[in-house]
């Protein structure tokens, strides 16, 4: 017998595990960084950790927000400015001698821009990105999952994440949940093969990848016309979707078709000729899952169009 599973579990589920697995990540970076600090600096550990004390602190005020979903971008990079001005405040009025014995203003701006390094990473490696999360408002990364049907009542819902599975996407009968930011996932990720595969050194050039790219302007344009539990507009969103699709598809393309590539510095994994498609290029010269990126994508984008055609 099926066993069923909400999916706002099967999200949560999801959400925990990767802001786990996040902070465990940048909590060895951060204490990685203070040994080294202390090793070339030739400082105590205990002072060098004191003085990068605001980093600390705003990682795990960070991930406390993040695991109660309340994080907003505002608030992360203002955190950094605001835990480095008390540190400077402490400093100024000697309310310690190992802060007393300190560089306030330059450990100030080092703290600040620890964090922001922090934080802008993570906005890429976290699942829901530092300036996405909207304080529980926001748009929630739902990953399409299989569906086995033992009635018309029972459902199994199995999330995988880490190796893609071909996927089916109950669309459902409010416009709010539907499963719009898996798509923006995929074209960032499809975005970020081009940019590697088609750089400079690869005989690529920025006009070639903005040829061949699904454009941010697209995929950004979800925050404008999703907001909250409304779609604001069905149709400008519809068109939006078709045209990644559209984006996604011209991947099947040949290069020879679409461009003419300069010499490579680098080797690349590709027919002289240029009779090699777009996707098969990207997917011989990156580790990346492309063809898996651009699948599931296209499957999202296919029902999310049937959808909003039908409401």
């Amino acid at each position: 017998m099926a066993v069923r599973k909400n999916k706002e579990d099967v999200f949560l589920s999801f959400h925990l595990r990767n802001t786990r697995n996040a902070a465990i990540l940048s909590f060895v970076v951060y204490f990685l960084f203070i040994f080294a600090v202390a090793w070339f600096a030739i400082e105590e550990l205990f002072t060098v950790f004191i003085g990068f004390s605001p980093v600390f602190i705003f990682l795990l005020l960070m991930f406390v927000l993040f695991y109660l979903d309340l994080a907003i971008a505002e608030l992360v990079y203002l955190l950094p400015i605001a835990l480095s001005a008390i540190f400077y405040g402490l400093w100024f009025f000697d309310v310690s001698i190992v802060l007393s014995g300190m560089n306030g203003p330059m450990l100030t701006v080092l703290n600040i821009i620890v964090s922001f390094v922090f934080a802008a990473v993570l906005s890429i490696l976290h699942p829901q990105g530092v300036d996405k999360v909207q304080g529980g408002l926001g748009f929630k990364i739902e990953h399409p999952a299989p569906i086995v049907k033992d009635s018309k009542e029972d459902i199994n819902f199995e999330t995988t994440h880490a190796k893609p599975v071909p996927s089916v996407l109950k669309l459902p009968d409010k416009p709010m949940s539907v499963t719009i930011r898996g798509i923006e996932d995929k074209c960032k990720a499809i975005n970020f093969v081009i940019g590697r595969v088609y750089s400079a050194k690869r005989g690529g050039s920025k006009e070639i990848r903005g040829m061949i790219g699904i454009p941010k302007e697209l995929y950004n344009a979800f925050s404008e016309l999703v907001q909250g539990d409304e779609v604001v507009d069905n149709k400008r969103l519809l068109g939006v979707v078709e045209q990644i699709s559209g984006r996604l598809n011209q991947l099947d393309t040949k290069e020879s078709e679409l461009f003419d590539l300069k010499r490579a510095k680098i080797e690349v994994d590709r027919a002289e000729n240029g009779s090699d498609t777009v996707l098969s290029v990207l997917s011989r010269n990156d580790k990346d899952p492309v063809e898996e990126y651009r699948s599931e994508a296209l499957e999202v984008c296919s029902q999310v169009i049937e959808y909003l055609k039908m409401i």
